[in-house]
């Protein structure tokens, strides 16, 4: 179904304006745009990630670096930070009517920006960074050229991931919204609705479990025969959207639920807390996700899910009467385009079934709290999505740990607030291993990991953020530390650039120091191709006279393993 084409359920289309954004282009009032080239997404607002919604646009800059960022409207610096990881080189800029615009992923600052942002790693003598700039200290006019585009932190490729922010509660405001409009005349696709049976003993069509049932545009987005189900049922959906001259598949922006021409569900993406972004666990097949299945968002919202987006719910379907039942998906994106997917439910009885209690019941609002001799779970107020029958499961020692491995849970739940755990380690592990430990979790593949620790007495106490396998491990090993282009045979000239791969395989690379001739020198990071590179300068970022020359560079793991190399070079006439 199309833009402007009725839906099949009488008056409900009155209502679908409202619920799916309007149909015309917004100007876009006092701002401009963040690039002068034409808007192409790679990414849009409240698209499904791992752990969380897309909080922004990612704006496509032709697989390049280096384009031109401008300020979308006056306003001033109010943050910067730096990192190998995450948002990478991250500029924010608070405006007058209240918002605040964030410019991530960048290649360099420019001008004063990038000059206060220098000073201040050389006043900590750190890379990474993060500094709330005085409101009248850095100001920008619209259009001011603040930044330029790049691939930095966590990013897959070269692009600029922009968002508008509220300065006032931080939360996080669809840009779409906010005036940045994107042409569009594109419906999203749908290729199946998913019936998810909510009660103990529910079925689909006589099976027992989820069913899928395929559908797409081409060949009809009706599914004709009627569906037997068994108790109370939630429906999720699989779908993408694209922008109109966009090859990119991209998140949804509206879900809705209709049965018998009744709204039961409606989730629109306008604006969302950081706090909640978590929250979408609870709306996906989060089980299936974990089995590498496609993403199911869920029309339905179970146990202590409570997602701002979400303004009609909770979405479970229910008709003890074994009529004949008419139900409506429909997708929608914010400029109004929409598909819709119908299917017939009947609903048969559920006969009583006992829920076995398999573990520790932890109830989702309220906390819980797990004891034993050698394990300590605290699951603090709304860390989990719904009511949780909790298990632990006590295994033998895997290859290097001090412990026996503990499964606590099902990996295939997800943690919203994260978990504190504490493990009780031998009382006689010697002092050079003690100060090494590390609560360690076995991921999907069968990998250690370290989650990290804090040693008080014979415990280490970690939070977080998933359920699994854990035990305590010690991180002995230190870094790893490879000069590829300073070297001590040759020279090298005054605009050369310097580069190291660097790499730790257990707790992670947490900090770095590169020095010449005594002087620290910035070196930047990045943390997904472990490249440590940067201009050869000296402290003040000052070219380097022709002469001889000592470096040295430490490298610190998350367990204070030191790696240390040094070498020297020549810098030519």
């Amino acid at each position: 179904m199309g833009r402007k084409g009725g839906i099949g359920i009488g008056s409900v289309w009155l209502g679908l304006v409202c619920l799916f954004g309007p149909v015309l282009l917004h100007a876009q009032g006092d701002y401009r745009l963040p690039v002068d080239i034409p808007i192409l997404l790679s990414g849009n607002f409240g698209e499904v990630r791992n752990n969380h919604y897309h909080a922004g646009l990612d704006i496509r800059t032709n697989s390049q670096e280096g384009l031109p960022i401008y300020a979308v409207q006056d306003g001033y610096v109010s943050r910067v930070r730096v990192g190998g990881a995450g948002y990478g080189k991250a500029l924010y800029l608070t405006h007058p009517n209240g918002k605040v615009s964030v410019y991530a992923h960048l290649k360099k600052f420019n001008g004063a920006i990038a000059e206060y942002v220098f000073k201040k790693q050389c006043e900590i003598e750190r890379f990474d960074i993060e500094y709330y700039p005085a409101a009248d200290s850095l100001k920008v006019k619209k259009g001011d050229l603040v930044a330029f585009s790049g691939n930095t932190g966590s990013s897959a490729g070269p692009h600029l991931h922009f968002e508008i922010r509220d300065a006032a509660t931080e939360a996080i405001i669809n840009p779409q919204e906010e005036g940045f409009r994107i042409k569009d005349h594109v419906p999203p696709d749908v290729s199946s609705i998913t019936l998810f049976p909510l009660d103990p003993g529910g079925k689909v069509n006589g099976i027992l479990g989820n069913k899928t049932f395929y559908v797409s545009a081409k060949t009809g987005l009706t599914i004709t025969e009627p569906i037997q189900v068994t108790g109370k049922i939630g429906v999720g959906v699989s779908a993408t959207d694209r922008a109109s001259g966009s090859a990119n598949a991209n998140g949804v922006y509206s879900l809705a639920l209709f049965m018998d021409s009744q709204l039961v569900f409606h989730q629109k993406l306008d604006r969302f807390e950081f706090k909640e972004t978590r929250q979408i666990n609870g709306l996906i097949d989060y089980e299936g996700k974990m089995k590498g299945k496609s993403v199911i968002q869920k029309l339905f919202a179970r146990g202590c899910v409570d997602f701002s987006g979400i303004d009609k719910g909770p979405g479970f379907l229910w008709k003890n009467d074994g009529k004949l039942h008419h139900v409506s998906v429909i997708v929608g994106d914010i400029e109004g385009n929409f598909r819709e997917v119908k299917f017939k439910v009947i609903f048969n009885s559920l006969t009583p079934t006992d829920r076995l209690i398999g573990g520790k019941p932890i109830p989702c609002a309220a906390p819980g709290f797990y004891k034993d001799n050698d394990l300590h779970i605290l699951f603090p107020d709304n860390s989990l999505l719904d009511t949780l029958d909790f298990t632990v499961d006590r295994l033998p020692k895997p290859s290097g740990s001090f412990t026996p491995e503990y499964v606590l849970g099902n990996s295939e739940i997800p943690v919203y607030q994260p978990i504190s755990v504490a493990i009780r380690i031998p009382g006689n592990l010697p002092n050079h291993l003690r100060e090494k430990v590390t609560i360690a979790y076995r991921d999907r593949g069968g990998k250690w990991s370290a989650e990290g620790g804090t040693l008080r007495g014979d415990e280490i106490t970690q939070k977080v953020k998933h359920f699994g396998s854990f035990c305590v491990m010690a991180d002995t090993i230190k870094p790893r530390i490879t000069p590829i282009t300073l070297y001590t045979k040759g020279g090298m000239t005054q605009d050369s650039e310097f580069l190291f791969k660097i790499g730790d395989d257990f707790s992670g690379i947490s900090n770095f120091r590169l020095e010449v001739n005594g002087q620290w020198v910035l070196a930047e990071f990045d943390a997904k191709t472990a490249r440590l590179y940067g201009k050869v300068r000296n402290i003040k970022g000052e070219k380097l006279a022709p002469g001889k020359y000592t470096a040295k560079l430490e490298v610190w793991d998350f367990c204070k393993n030191k790696a240390e190399w040094k070498g020297e070079f020549w810098i030519k006439n």
